[in-house]
């Protein structure tokens, strides 16, 4: 295969807007046509046979990097096609091994980073979600709009009903939903007033719910244990009655 055939311009143009995604997705790429390459040459395949397929894998893996920004892989070049077969083959080797670490480490730290987008609700916040939903839902049906907006709205609803029935609740769902409605209220505001008070109330109960998981929770105050023998002057008392002189 190749190398212009590897990775397209049109997955290129549909990498994410964020250097470390984009690296990652196009990372995938390049190793899913390495891999199917792979498969494709005999089991008992010569280093002279497989050697291209490693160099252009890092041909396309490696600008990325260097594009993207990926501190971990800035120090590494391609090996000098002139140099010994084996030494080239454990270089590309050694950099397939430093990406897959570098990917582990970034997609560990986009979950990260996903996390602190995410609401764990309780019942109550929860109910109160898909009620202020529920809400929304009768309402934009009943509102004189074009029904492709209309589709859109309930879309953007939807992805928030199964966001908010979810474990985790993404706060991105609850963005996109706002972000639909303002704009569409831009400039039919009178219309659109009762749907953009809904979600302003969605966006204070997501609120609420957030910062009850973010604050500090206090640990119960330690169990009192019954002093059952009585205070020290008692027994005191009780050892003086006992004495008969």
């Amino acid at each position: 295969m190749s190398n212009s055939r590897w990775i397209t311009q049109d997955e290129v143009n549909a990498l994410p807007v964020e250097p470390d995604a984009a690296f990652v997705a196009l990372e995938e790429r390049a190793r899913a046509r390495f891999d199917d390459e792979m498969r494709g040459l005999n089991e008992h395949a010569e280093g002279y046979e497989f050697e291209p397929l490693m160099h252009s894998y890092m041909s396309h893996v490696l600008p990325a990097a260097h594009r993207y920004g990926i501190a971990a892989l800035q120090h590494w070049q391609r090996p000098n096609r002139s140099t010994d077969l084996n030494r080239r083959i454990a270089q590309y080797r050694e950099f397939m091994d430093d990406v897959d670490y570098c990917v582990a480490d970034l997609k560990l730290g986009a979950a990260e980073a996903a996390r602190e987008q995410t609401i764990a609700l309780n019942a109550a916040h929860r109910q109160k979600l898909r009620d202020l939903l529920s809400e929304a839902a009768g309402v934009i049906d009943l509102i004189d709009v074009p029904v492709l907006k209309k589709d859109e709205l309930r879309r953007r609803l939807n992805d928030l009903q199964r966001a908010v029935d979810r474990e985790l609740t993404s706060l991105g769902a609850y963005g996109a939903l706002a972000m639909s409605v303002f704009k569409a209220a831009r400039d039919e505001a009178v219309q659109w007033e009762p749907v953009v008070g809904l979600v302003e109330r969605m966006g204070r109960a997501l609120g609420i719910a957030k910062d009850e998981e973010e604050r500090p929770k206090l640990p119960p105050p330690p169990k009192q244990i019954e002093d059952k023998s009585g205070s020290k002057k008692d027994q005191a008392a009780e050892l003086d009655d006992e004495i008969p002189f």
